[in-house]
Parts: C-alpha cells; structure tokens; sequence
C-alpha cells in the first residue's frame, strides 16, 4: 500500500465558461450552486484534504461523485464566478492505494510530475511521460498533457462530454499515471 501526497492547483479564465454563458432553450445555469469536483476512483482511497482554497477563500468541502467516482467538492464563492477574470484554485490531497496512481487532466494543459521510491514503474495512459527517469531508487516522471490531446473539449454539459460520449467511458481513455509492479526475476 503507499500514501500519495498530492499538490493541486489550476486556474479557471473566463473563456473556460462561454459555452454555459450562451442562452439555449431547456437549459439554466445555476451559477449560485456551482462546485468544484476533486474526483478519484475509490472514496477510500482518500486519506486527508487540507488547504482547499478557491478564489483566495478557504472553502468547506463535501463527498460528492460525478460519472462513477468518488471524490469531494467545495462551492464556489458567487462573488468570484462573477467578478473574476480568473478563478485560481489549490489543495493538498493525501490518498492510499495499491497498484496505481492515475491522473485525469481535463484542464487545457496539465502538467502531472509523480516522484517515487518505487524502482518498477510501469507507465500508462497516452501520452507517455516526458523523459521518465527510472533508477534503484526509484522514478520521476513528467506529463504535459494539452486539450486537444483528448477526444472531447472543455467544456460539457450533464454527463455526456460530447453527444454520444459518457464522461466516464472518455474519462478512461484519458487517464495517465504509473502502475506499481513487481518484476519476476
């Protein structure tokens, strides 16, 4: 079992909401209820969340689930969905688990670095990690992954992330991360 220590922190730009901002018949936003999601495949898994910050304001968080995860949410403060040109963001998350770390980058680039003392990793997801370094000691290895490196956009609305496409299918492909193995000598 190993313990991930994990520092999150994004920035939302105005443009990421366009798409809800367009008047379409059937369809309300809800800006008052609006949420930020941390998501991860086991609601176990999760060990401790500290220093949850949106928009410069400590937030309270809540278990939540969204396309067959687990995970944890927070609201968004009003005031900064509406006055803001930027809505920054940051936590620390500690997670437990066995066999593999993954990440989801659903921002317009994300940028993952996983260091470890696990001397076998075995990486997954595409794209590869940029110059993964492998030793005794263990491994360092760095994805930049962009939005166009996946099949549907930024913005989606309920849980179809394109017509046709649940989110939690195009959730799977997208993953990248490292599988912890252990070699047969």
């Amino acid at each position: 079992v190993y313990t991930a220590r994990l520092q999150v922190s994004g920035v939302f730009v105005a443009r990421d909401f366009d798409l809800l901002i367009e008047p379409k018949e059937g369809r309300a936003v809800k800006w008052d209820e609006a949420r930020l999601l941390v998501l991860n495949s086991e609601s176990r898994a999760l060990r401790a969340v500290d220093d949850f910050v949106i928009a410069g304001e400590t937030v309270r968080v809540a278990a939540d689930s969204y396309a067959g995860l687990a995970g944890i949410s927070a609201a968004v403060p009003e005031a900064a969905l509406r006055d803001k040109a930027t809505l920054p963001f940051r936590l620390n998350l500690t997670l437990a688990g066995s066999s593999s770390l993954s990440f989801l980058p659903l921002a317009r680039k994300a940028d993952v670095t996983v260091k470890s003392a696990w001397a076998h990793p075995k990486f997954e997801g595409a794209p590869a990690p940029l110059e993964p370094r492998i030793s005794d000691d263990g491994f360092t290895a760095k994805w930049s992954v962009l939005e166009i490196n996946r099949s549907f956009g930024q913005a989606w609305f309920d849980d179809q992330v394109a017509p046709g496409v649940p989110a939690e299918a195009a959730f799977a492909r997208n993953a990248v991360g490292v599988m912890f193995y252990e070699p047969v000598d």
